[in-house]
């Protein structure tokens, strides 16, 4: 199943998507989040990490530790139950802006560590305020913008390994999502309906068949979906040019993480074009 360069070469406004960074994925993480930039406009964020099974495994002991080398111990990372001094992050039990700060920049570093070849985190934000508005001019959008941002996320880490590695030298492709998000629903759906039946052999030509589980998860037992909710959240942090705590957080990941990253503002929106062909069962 060969890949067009319009979806391999897709302008992010950031980087590229060019199918170039090719890395064993076997697990891909994401999270969602919700931003308003300066305008007012409302916009739609996925984020997601990928990753090879053994950098998970190895990432999971070091996340683990670097959770609980403090005081008090943090039994995971929230991105919005740190900020709102929420349960476990209340401030009558010690933890401070400091200490908050001070656990953010600790991961950074962590995720920073981490093997650059096997190692990739993306997202996709859509202006949903300007695509409801360009709906309603009659241009052609995405229909959909959370399976929309499903579809590149997963693509862009995960999709590419499937569509140019050998199909005999692949490895089982598994996809998570935190629990209750609007991202899974339709795109769990559209594989749970492409791929071949449990039982018949696999179709070679099929993308939907490189995936063995696409399922939501607890964000507080993983890693990976810690990781994706701090991705995610510091995206929709960026939208606005308002001085806030942790307003540097997407700039940090940028420059220490491998990436790929797509932004739907209303000048690209009024200029997408569908997918066609075999794509559309995809997009």
């Amino acid at each position: 199943m060969s890949c067009p360069k319009s979806l391999l070469g897709m302008t992010t406004g950031i980087s590229n998507i060019t199918g170039r960074e090719l890395f064993c994925v076997m697990k891909a993480y994401f999270d969602g989040s919700f931003g308003e930039d300066e305008k007012g406009d409302q916009w739609i964020t996925l984020a997601g990490i990928a990753a090879t099974d053994s950098v998970w495994a190895e990432f999971d002991r070091r996340w683990s530790k670097m959770l609980s080398s403090r005081y008090p111990i943090a039994p995971y990372i929230h991105m919005i139950e740190l900020l709102g001094n929420d349960d476990p992050f209340e401030t009558h039990v010690g933890w401070d802006f400091d200490k908050k700060k001070q656990l953010v920049q600790d991961a950074i570093v962590l995720l920073s560590q981490m093997n650059k070849s096997e190692f990739r985190m993306t997202w996709c934000s859509i202006n949903e305020s300007a695509r409801t508005r360009l709906v309603k001019e009659g241009l052609s959008v995405p229909f959909d913008p959370f399976q929309w941002c499903s579809a590149v996320c997963v693509f862009a880490t995960v999709g590419t390994y499937s569509l140019n590695i050998p199909d005999e030298k692949q490895e089982p492709l598994f996809v998570f999502y935190d629990r209750g998000e609007k991202f899974l629903g339709k795109f769990k759906n559209k594989w749970l309906s492409n791929r071949t039946r449990p039982g018949r052999p696999k179709n070679p030509d099929s993308w939907w068949d490189s995936f063995a589980n696409i399922q939501d998860l607890d964000l507080p037992h993983n890693s990976g979906l810690q990781s994706a909710d701090m991705i995610a959240w510091g995206a929709s942090r960026s939208l606005s040019d308002k001085e806030r705590p942790f307003s540097y957080l997407k700039e940090w990941l940028l420059k220490v993480i491998p990436s790929s990253t797509a932004e739907y503002t209303e000048e690209r929106l009024r200029s997408f074009k569908p997918p066609e062909g075999v794509w559309v069962d995809i997009f």
